[in-house]
């Protein structure tokens, strides 16, 4: 029996289309006006330093939330999304000072990004992104296309080199899409129901865009936006993590709020890699680092 992703163009409604591949923003994510974003010091450095913003496949074990990828019939397409995920809530939240961040509690920050809901592009790469194995992804367009062909059988059948030979060329990301998620009750239907679609013969088809756009009200404190990358083979998981190329923009008047247990040496530590790192002078001039809010109040 053999399974297929059901696309209902009802279901993905997309705003634009560069070269085939699909961008999306919510309505609700354009009223915020800054996206935060908790992380370590290593993080951050990984940020600032190599200009990535890393996804997360639905099926990764870490995620908080273990009901996640756990829809009926449709868990084995969770390995085709990675998120990235964001608050909207323009105040820190104490719980995710404790939860995120990794384990080092006095070098932890948030990352207060302007809102990118109108300009994904010109903030995301979306040429290619990289994976830990150190090969490149595509996104879908006519380079992906190009390259599967020269190197694919049609290649092979009249002799043309192969090309992009750095490149994964198994699937490529099909669609990029910021929205907020969705806070249901335990027992929502969302949750409990069969996402088999209809039965063609020996094809079955799934809907599995539902994955990745719920949690249970139990995590509504989080007010999550996400950033979710879909890949052209859906029951096909590529890697557990996908780097995003990130421009200069994602950066500007970007603001970096320290831990509410962070020593003095912390400010300038954020300094440092901030005027070591290769954004343009510009740029790092227009970043703000501060102490929280909540600076000595929080055990």
């Amino acid at each position: 029996m053999e399974k297929k992703p059901y696309q209902d163009p009802e279901i993905n409604q997309f705003v634009k289309i560069f070269n085939k591949y699909r961008i999306y923003a919510s309505n609700s994510v354009y009223n915020y006006d800054r996206l935060l974003h908790y992380c370590s010091m290593n993080i951050l450095g990984c940020i600032l330093n190599n200009g990535t913003f890393r996804c997360t496949s639905l099926n990764n074990v870490e995620l908080n939330d273990q009901f996640e990828a756990k829809r009926k019939n449709v868990e084995e397409f969770a390995g085709s999304r990675f998120i990235a995920c964001f608050s909207h809530c323009q105040y820190e939240i104490v719980p995710f000072w404790h939860n995120y961040g990794g384990k080092e509690k006095k070098r932890k920050v948030v990352l207060k990004i302007k809102n990118f809901s109108d300009n994904i592009t010109d903030v995301i790469c979306t040429d290619f992104c990289y994976l830990p194995s150190g090969k490149k992804l595509f996104f879908l367009g006519d380079d992906y296309k190009a390259t599967v062909n020269v190197n694919g059988l049609i290649g092979k059948k009249i002799g043309i080199p192969p090309i992009n030979t750095d490149f994964d060329l198994r699937t490529c990301i099909r669609s990029i899409s910021l929205f907020d998620v969705k806070y249901l009750p335990l027992k929502d239907n969302v949750f409990t129901q069969d996402y088999l679609i209809r039965e063609d013969g020996i094809i079955k088809y799934y809907d599995p865009t539902e994955l990745g756009r719920h949690k249970t009200e139990h995590w509504d404190y989080e007010k999550e936006t996400r950033l979710m990358c879909i890949t052209e083979e859906e029951d096909f998981c590529v890697s557990p993590y996908i780097d995003l190329r990130i421009t200069e923009r994602f950066f500007e008047n970007l603001e970096i709020v320290m831990c509410p247990w962070a020593e003095d040496g912390l400010y300038d530590e954020i300094h440092d890699i901030i005027n070591f790192s290769p954004i343009p002078d510009s740029i790092k001039n227009s970043i703000k680092v501060v102490r929280s809010e909540l600076h000595g109040q929080v055990l």
